[in-house]
């Protein structure tokens, strides 16, 4: 097929743009289209309980997908044809040497979109930077931008995502890895990485039945527990919150329409808009449409989104390039850094949110498909969660080096700190050994936090703010590319009850690549849909189940 589309188009190279979109509708379905037919969890033998683990059955192209595939094909080729042959003599004449051209562009194309690329991180971040985007407001620049493509961050930014990648890090070429820090274990925090890293230490919460193909609406209710309705007067001080540029109005108005429709025009509850400049009136215009809640505009002060005055900028760049050699995506842009360091820890004490106890993040490009009606915020403070998710990811090692052993050398200074029912076997088991090397310990599971429905007393405690300020202090966030996904969620493992972390599993959700859908008639998306194939291994929820179970009760 890619061989007659080549031959065919490049009759003309004005017919690029009719192939380009032929061939994105063979190459780009799989992914965005078939990851809610193609790695549904729905048969009984998928699920292994003896290895702990939810394998995604192999099947091809859904019938629908098949269909679409061949629809958008013939089409294409029918127009290209009807518009070659009904073309004027200046094209006949000249097909000969467009030919010789078109052939050798095409074929280029195709082979930029056909091979695999060599970012091959296990990573997962959530931040999501359109393609050509300058960097310009956040003090960057155009050429910071990473090959003109969508990007993703873990758990902070603007528009947060994760880095697509295949495979894991047995696929990456770590032959050139060197690495050149040199760490120091107490005999504390060695003690204690042994520990927790060895899981049949500690009891098998893996339940026993598969959770993504269990049906389900809501959490369980009995006589001591109701869920707040719609109907019910009562409210908790709760929000949604989003940290958006202002050329993203059109999709954050997107997201808010699905929440709304899905969510809270039951309750009403308010929207704030982060931004490190003012918001333009065509942003607040637009978000405002999309909701009859209450809408805020804020603007970030520079002191909290800039770098501290202890980071050496000089250091920090060569840090960067370092890191770009080893193919670390987004680690030159400087905005990047500083919203991963923001959603970590400078937000929790913005005045705005000073009357929030709740805030639910939403992001731009992300879908919706359940309803949810009972009060999720509510459901936090009544059954004491202090942190709600939706998919659990490994993430890229070389952005982490020395998160672990920075957080422990805190932690070997306040040793009371770690929670007697913590869930740091999460982030230390051995699962994934090249990410335990590269991170000196650390497994790099982390809560993808583009989702995530957060106490905010909890991130505003002692605790937690002694452990960012050590964080912040040692500069991983600008000399390594530490994001707030992976420094939150390890936070999380030590300081926190692993029993007042829930996933919100009835809650379907997408941020591409990856997807959370329940098994439930309130839904609109193939249960147990993850990711196409080609990321089935950065799935690392099996390893948080092992751990802390559903939480579903």
């Amino acid at each position: 097929m890619v061989g007659i589309l080549s031959t065919t188009l490049a009759a003309h190279t004005y017919s690029l743009p009719t192939y380009l979109l032929t061939l994105s509708s063979l190459t780009l379905v799989p992914n965005q289209y078939i990851h809610t037919h193609y790695s549904a969890l729905t048969h009984k033998d998928i699920f292994s309980r003896e290895e702990g683990i939810y394998a995604m059955p192999r099947s091809f192209f859904s019938k629908h997908t098949f269909v679409y595939v061949v629809v958008v094909a013939v089409i294409s080729l029918t127009c290209l044809n009807l518009y070659f042959f009904m073309g004027d003599d200046n094209l006949i004449e000249s097909m000969s040497e467009k030919s010789s051209k078109g052939v050798e562009h095409i074929n280029s194309k195709v082979q930029d979109l056909l091979e695999p690329t060599n970012d091959n991180e296990n990573s997962h971040e959530d931040h999501v930077i359109e393609e050509n985007i300058s960097e310009n407001k956040n003090g960057g620049t155009e050429s910071e931008n990473i090959n003109n493509t969508t990007i993703h961050e873990v758990g902070g930014s603007v528009s947060e995502g994760s880095e697509v990648t295949t495979g894991d890090l047995a696929s990456t070429n770590t032959d050139s890895f060197s690495n050149t820090t040199e760490i120091f274990f107490s005999d504390f925090s060695s003690s204690l990485i042994e520990k927790y890293s060895d899981l049949d230490n500690f009891p098998d919460h893996t339940p026993a039945e598969n959770p993504f193909s269990e049906k389900i609406e809501e959490p369980p209710i009995n006589d001591e527990f109701k869920l707040v309705r719609s109907s019910d007067k009562r409210r908790v001080k709760g929000a949604l919150i989003s940290l958006c540029r202002n050329e993203e109005a059109k999709q954050i108005a997107s997201s808010v329409r699905q929440v709304e429709e899905k969510f809270n025009s039951k309750f009403k509850y308010p929207w704030i808009f982060f931004n490190d400049e003012e918001f333009s009136e065509f942003f607040k215009a637009t978000v405002s449409r999309a909701t009859d809640a209450e809408t805020r505009f804020i603007k970030i002060d520079s002191i909290d989104w800039e770098e501290p005055e202890h980071i050496n900028m000089a250091k920090a760049e060569e840090a960067w390039q370092k890191l770009a050699d080893k193919g670390v995506q987004y680690s030159k842009m400087k905005s990047y850094h500083r919203m991963c360091r923001w959603f970590s820890g400078k937000i929790f004490t913005n005045p705005a949110l000073d009357d929030v106890d709740y805030y639910w993040r939403v992001e731009p490009k992300t879908s919706f498909y359940c309803n949810i009606d009972y009060d999720v915020f509510a459901y936090m403070k009544d059954k004491k969660k202090i942190y709600g998710f939706n998919i659990n990811l490994f993430d890229s090692p070389y952005t982490v080096e020395t998160l672990l052993p920075t957080t422990l050398e805190f932690l070997d200074q306040h040793r009371d700190y770690l929670h007697d029912n913590n869930s740091f076997s999460w982030s230390v088991h051995k699962k994934s050994p090249k990410n335990n090397d590269i991170a000196h310990g650390y497994s790099t599971c982390h809560f993808w936090t583009n989702f995530e429905i957060v106490d905010v007393k909890f991130f505003r405690s002692k605790e937690y703010q002694e452990l960012f300020e050590h964080l912040d202090k040692a500069g991983g966030f600008f000399y390594e590319r530490w994001g707030d996904a992976p420094v939150r969620s390890l936070a999380l493992s030590i300081l926190a009850d692993r029993e007042q972390i829930h996933w919100f599993r009835d809650i379907g959700y997408t941020h591409d690549p990856y997807s959370n859908c329940p098994n439930s008639d309130k839904c609109v998306c193939e249960a147990g849909s993850f990711a196409s194939p080609s990321l089935d291994d950065q799935n690392c929820m099996n390893h948080w189940l092992r751990v802390a179970g559903t939480s579903w009760d």
